[in-house]
């Protein structure tokens, strides 16, 4: 599993891909997953072949997006029933996509992708026009949550083949600062979630590399400030790919997979 997001009925849908290792992946899918009975139902979308499947969210309307990596798509999908959505093309090479990861919203439904190849991140506005929201940082941005009560886009950039330190980008109006990572704050920050009062959860990781072993911790912040740490002791390899809130924001949820 990699990317979740909980559409208003608070079903939880899940992007899938059949290998950890990318290079493997023959299979790339949707599920949705209730809850209550831990169902989960196989999306069907007519005249589409996923790539890699990474990060995804839904627009005010409803509609679901999902970042295809591999063929540098945003793809859109509207449910015409339970298991069954129409698709469309929301953003892809010619609005300057590269590799995507991952897709946000504000609250006017401009949407915002993580463009891990060109290290950068693209705004596409509600006129369908994009353009560069930020760039100009070491790390590709995997990971984004938008804080509809601060207008303020955040940006979880890292590396793992790098030594380097992943750093938590805070962006107000294209003006992007990095959250110092010493007092503290995140490290490693991997996944990202907003809470309804605006707080960010960051979970961390204890290594850089492919193998992050030993914990996993998830800070509440507000919005520089470390307010709160839960750490999650990992018997083995453990990563966590993204985390989530229900839509009454009263559980948070994570995708985690064994390297």
């Amino acid at each position: 599993p990699y990317g979740l997001a909980f559409d208003a009925s608070n079903i939880l849908y899940v992007t899938m891909n059949n290998f950890r290792d990318w290079a493997n992946v023959t299979r790339s899918w949707i599920f949705k997953i209730n809850l209550t009975t831990l169902v989960a139902t196989e999306i069907n979308v007519p005249g589409i072949t996923f790539g890699h499947l990474y990060g995804c969210a839904f627009d005010s309307l409803g509609n679901f997006y999902v970042a295809d990596n591999t063929n540098n798509k945003i793809i859109k999908i509207t449910m015409v029933n339970y298991s069954t959505g129409t698709a469309s093309i929301y953003a892809n090479l010619y609005s300057g996509l590269n590799q995507p990861t991952d897709i946000c919203f504000d609250s006017f439904d401009n949407g915002y992708i993580s463009n891990a190849g060109s290290i950068n991140i693209i705004k596409r506005g509600i006129d369908g026009t994009s353009s560069i929201f930020s760039t100009g940082y070491l790390h590709p941005v995997y990971t984004l949550a938008y804080d509809v009560t601060n207008n303020i886009l955040y940006a979880a950039a890292f590396d793992y083949t790098s030594p380097i330190k992943g750093f938590l980008l805070r962006i107000i109006n294209g003006e992007t600062t990095i959250v110092p990572n010493n007092l503290g704050n995140p490290v490693n920050p991997h996944s990202l979630a907003i809470t309804s009062e605006g707080q960010l959860c960051v979970t961390s990781i204890s290594s850089v590399g492919s193998s992050q072993t030993g914990y996993i911790t998830i800070y509440v912040m507000i919005p520089n400030n470390v307010v709160n740490k839960y750490s999650i002791d990992v018997s083995g390899n453990l990563g966590m790919s993204s985390v989530q809130f229900n839509a009454s924001y009263t559980t948070l949820y994570a995708s985690a997979y064994n390297t």
